[in-house]
């Protein structure tokens, strides 16, 4: 009895490995994989929780062609200098005075997952980093 628990344990866990996803470009498709020497990011920050994906979710998008199906409009820092995004996502302005930059904010420095949110009011941390790495998404721009 024992010994058909457990084959029937190891099937359930074969057929759960082989639907998930083999590696990481598969998983992130054109989010891009995100690549980082450890020996690189800033004091503080864990390599382990660096996040999987390089790009922001919310783009920006492109198209069958690779161009871009949407720029990056600049945001007026009067109205509002942190947000969440309609797909639930933090954003802040960037210190920047002379333009309107602004940025996904991430945790970890901005090397780690995207700040998720489902108000402005989570987004309210001065201290929310933006996103880094070598991403359309990740920095201060508009």
């Amino acid at each position: 009895m024992r010994l058909l628990k457990a084959v029937a344990l190891a099937i359930v866990y074969a057929q759960g490995a082989r639907s998930a996803p083999t590696d990481l470009e598969q998983e992130c498709g054109s989010l891009g994989v995100m690549k980082v020497d450890p020996a690189m990011l800033p004091e503080g920050v864990d390599p382990s929780r660096v996040r999987k994906c390089l790009d922001h979710p919310e783009g920006p998008g492109y198209g069958y062609e690779g161009e871009k199906l949407f720029e990056r409009a600049c945001w007026d820092r009067k109205i509002r200098s942190r947000g969440c995004s309609r797909s639930g996502y933090c954003w802040r302005s960037c210190d920047t005075p002379s333009k309107n930059y602004w940025c996904w904010a991430a945790d970890d420095l901005g090397f780690g997952d995207w700040i998720r949110c489902s108000s402005d009011e989570h987004c309210s941390d001065p201290t929310m980093a933006c996103a880094w790495g070598k991403c359309d998404g990740c920095g201060c721009s508009c």
